[in-house]
C-alpha cells in the first residue's frame, strides 16, 4: 500500500496534535505525576488511532467525507464514536486499571488497522456511491409502497409503546413476548427503523421525477421525525446515526462537500441530542419510568428542562460515564477473566444464540432468547450486567488476539468486495440487503455474528415483498400497454 507524502505528513501532524491535547488534558485533570508509562502508552495508542481516523475522513480543503463514496471513512467515523470516545472516558475517569487500558487501546488500534488492511486488500473501488445509477419506475413504485408500509408500521410501533407506557427506552424492560405479533413488532419493525432511511434515499434515484420527489420529501420528514423520536425516548447512538444516515442518503442524488461550517452544524445537532438525552437520564429516569404519560413528560422536559439540568452540578455524573464506558469496562472484565485462567470461548456463545435468528412462526417453541452479552458473562462467570458486547469484545472473547486480527481483516476484505459487487448492480433489489447490512455494521455496540444473520432474515422478507410488488406493477403496466 502506497501512502502519499501529503497524507503521511498529515498523519504525523494529527498524531502530534492529538497526543499533545490528550497529554495537556491529563495534566489539567490529574497533574503531571499521573503520567506513568502505562498511561502514556495508552495515550500513544489512542493518539495513533485518532490521527489514523482523522487522516482518512478529512480531505484537502478541510472537507469532511463520511459518505458511502469512501466506505472506509464512513466506517471509521462510527468506529471512533463507539470505541475511541468511550476509551477516552475510561482513561480520564480511571475506571479500569492502567494495564488493561493500555491493552484495550492497543486492541482498538490493532482492530481498526486490521479492518483497514482487509478493505484495502479487497481493492475496493472508491467511486461515487449510486451517483450514476437510476432505477426503473416499476422498482421505484414497489419500493415506495414498501417504505410507506414501513413508516406506518413504525408509527404503530411507537403508538404501542406509548399506549403500554414504555416509550422511554430505559423503561422498556419487560418479559419477551413469544407470540407472532409481538415478534414482528419487537424484532422486525424495530430493526427496520434505520435501514428505512437508506431505502428512502434509494427512491431519490428512481428514473421517475414524481417518485424521486416523493422520496426526497419522505426522506427528510422521516429522518427528522425518527431522530426526534429517538431523542425523546433516550436512544443516543441511534439518534446520531439517523442524522448521519440522512447526510449519507442526500449524497446519493446531490453532490456536495461537507465543509467545516456544515460539519459544525451537524456537530452542534449531535451535541444537542446527546445533551438532551443525558439530561433526561440524569433528571427524569425514575420519573419517566413511573410516569403515566412518558411521551408528554419527555417532551415537556426536552423543551423546558434540558439546559438547566446539565448546568447543575448536583447530580451523579458516574451514571452517565458508566453507561458510555460499558463496552470498555466489559472488555476489561474479559481480560481479567483470561488472566484468571479462563480460555477464549471459541464460538460457544455464538452457537448458543443461533436459535434466536429462526423466525417464531417457523419455530413456535423457540425459547426466550438471552442477550448475547449475558450469555458471554454467564460462560465467564461474570455478574449479569447488560453491557454492550461489540465486535471487538466478541472477536476477542471468542478467539483472543488472533480473533481480533482475523475477524476485522476478513470483515474488511468482505465489506470491500461487497461494495465492489454493488457498484455493478442496476436494480434496487441488492441495495435492499445493503440498507440492512450497513445499518447493522455501524451499530457497533451490538453483537455482530448473530445480528448479521438476523439482518439477512429481515432483509429477505423485505426483498420477497419487493419482488411480488415489482411483478404486480410489471403485469399491470403490460396489461395497460396491450389495451
Amino acid at each position: 500500500m502506497k501512502i502519499s507524502r501529503v497524507k503521511y505528513s498529515g498523519f504525523i501532524f494529527l498524531f502530534i496534535l492529538a497526543f499533545f491535547l490528550l497529554i495537556v488534558t491529563e495534566i489539567l485533570l490529574s497533574g503531571s505525576e499521573s503520567l506513568i508509562s502505562l498511561r502514556i502508552i495508552s495515550l500513544i495508542n489512542l493518539s495513533l488511532l485518532i490521527a489514523f481516523i482523522l487522516n482518512l475522513i478529512i480531505l484537502p480543503g478541510y472537507i469532511i467525507d463520511i459518505t458511502l463514496n469512501k466506505p472506509i471513512n464512513f466506517y471509521a467515523f462510527f468506529f471512533a464514536l463507539y470505541f475511541v470516545l468511550p476509551s477516552l472516558f475510561s482513561f480520564y475517569d480511571k475506571s479500569i486499571s492502567n494495564e488493561n487500558l493500555s491493552l484495550i487501546s492497543f486492541f482498538y488500534l490493532f482492530s481498526f488497522f486490521s479492518f483497514y488492511l482487509g478493505i484495502k486488500k479487497s481493492k475496493i473501488k472508491e467511486i461515487p456511491f449510486l451517483r450514476d445509477k437510476y432505477f426503473s419506475r416499476n422498482e421505484g413504485r414497489a419500493l415506495l409502497l414498501i417504505c410507506i408500509i414501513l413508516i406506518i408500521a413504525i408509527i404503530y410501533y411507537y403508538y404501542w409503546r406509548i399506549s403500554e407506557n414504555i416509550f422511554f427506552n430505559h423503561a422498556y424492560m419487560y418479559d419477551q413476548r413469544t407470540d407472532l405479533a409481538s415478534s414482528i413488532r419487537d424484532v422486525f419493525i424495530q430493526s427496520a427503523q434505520l435501514p428505512l432511511i437508506i431505502l428512502l434515499g434509494l427512491l431519490t434515484k428512481v428514473n421517475d421525477n414524481k417518485i424521486a420527489h416523493q422520496g426526497k420529501l419522505l426522506l427528510f420528514s422521516y429522518s427528522i421525525g425518527i431522530t426526534f423520536i429517538y431523542t425523546l425516548s433516550s436512544q443516543t447512538r441511534p439518534a446520531i446515526t439517523a442524522l448521519i444516515l440522512l447526510v449519507v442518503s442526500v449524497s446519493f442524488y446531490k453532490h456536495y462537500q461537507l465543509k467545516l461550517v456544515k460539519s459544525f452544524v451537524i456537530l452542534f445537532l449531535s451535541i444537542f441530542i446527546v445533551t438532551a438525552i443525558q439530561a433526561q437520564r440524569i433528571a427524569l429516569k425514575e420519573k419517566l419510568i413511573m410516569s403515566s404519560n412518558q411521551l408528554s413528560t419527555a417532551l415537556d422536559f426536552i423543551i423546558n428542562g434540558t439546559l438547566s439540568t446539565i448546568s447543575e452540578n448536583n447530580y451523579d455524573k458516574s451514571i452517565i460515564r458508566s453507561r458510555a464506558e460499558g463496552s470498555v469496562l466489559f472488555l476489561s472484565d474479559i481480560i481479567d477473566k483470561f488472566d484468571e485462567g479462563y480460555s477464549p470461548l471459541f464460538g460457544k456463545s455464538t452457537l448458543i444464540g443461533l436459535s434466536g435468528i429462526i423466525p417464531r412462526f417457523i419455530y413456535p417453541e423457540k425459547p426466550i432468547v438471552t442477550s448475547p452479552q449475558l450469555v458471554v458473562k454467564g460462560l465467564l462467570n461474570m455478574p449479569l450486567i447488560d453491557d454492550a458486547l461489540t465486535m471487538v469484545n466478541q472477536f476477542y472473547v471468542e478467539f483472543g488476539t488472533i480473533g481480533l486480527f482475523l475477524g476485522f481483516l476478513i470483515f474488511g476484505f468482505l465489506m470491500g468486495k461487497y461494495f465492489n459487487y454493488l457498484q455493478g448492480k442496476n436494480s434496487i433489489g441488492p441495495f435492499i440487503f445493503f440498507s440492512f447490512f450497513i445499518c447493522q455494521v455501524i451499530q457497533m455496540e451490538q453483537e455482530f455474528v448473530i445480528a448479521l444473520l438476523g439482518f439477512i432474515r429481515n432483509s429477505v422478507i423485505i426483498y420477497f415483498i419487493f419482488l411480488i410488488l415489482k411483478f404486480i406493477y410489471g403485469v399491470k403496466n403490460k396489461y395497460v400497454f396491450t389495451q
